[in-house]
């Protein structure tokens, strides 16, 4: 038998040496006090290359929201609002909506925008407790809570198969779990961005 496959694959978002929770909170934003601790490198990936200029101030970029295609926006706000706990934000006609949980939103529509199968990172404070809670209201966990090098993450996949990644601080002294990509082959993460494929 040959050995199992290990790949170098780069599946954590973002830079390796910081995780998205992590990152978040050092980044600079109003009422921020930890700005000036924000790591080195942010000023490598948020600066303009040489002899770009700047625009004016005047304009400032708000979080993104993603776009979820869906066949049925009726049955999706539903889903959203009964099995992963969002509200209706708002809502435009029969084929797009508003949902949102705290400060996250997605928007969601039948139209032709964005794609099928879409997929989200979105940071909690725990995320072993919410999928209690997801376990209990009937949402699709596609894969359970797993500790990562960048967090504690789980995938929820909605009606149409697009998946909210949802993360908290990854659990230190823990061992690394097990990641499932698009085309749901799982991997065991080796640490260093190596995985290894387990079916």
């Amino acid at each position: 038998m040959s050995d199992p496959l290990v790949v170098a694959h780069p599946l954590p978002p973002g830079p390796a040496v910081q995780h998205p929770v992590k990152l978040w909170s050092t980044l600079p934003r109003p009422g921020n006090e930890r700005c000036e601790r924000s790591p080195a490198w942010i000023s490598d990936v948020f600066s303009l290359p040489e002899g770009t200029m700047a625009e004016s101030s005047t304009n400032s970029f708000g979080s993104p929201l993603p776009v979820f295609r869906v066949k049925d926006v009726d049955a999706s706000i539903a889903h959203y609002l009964n099995a992963l706990g969002f509200k209706l934000r708002w809502r435009a006609g029969d084929g797009f909506a508003c949902v949102a949980r705290e400060e996250c939103s997605i928007f969601l529509t039948n139209d032709n925008q964005s794609q099928p199968r879409m997929w989200v990172w979105i940071g909690v404070q725990d995320v072993r407790r919410l999928h209690r809670h997801y376990a209990a209201s009937g949402a699709k966990i596609r894969n359970p809570p797993e500790n990562f090098e960048w967090a504690l993450e789980m995938q929820v996949e909605d009606l149409d198969g697009n998946v909210l990644r949802i993360g908290s601080d990854p659990e230190k002294d823990k061992p690394l779990g097990i990641w499932r990509d698009a085309d749901g082959i799982r991997w065991r993460d080796l640490g260093n961005q190596r995985y290894e494929r387990v079916d």
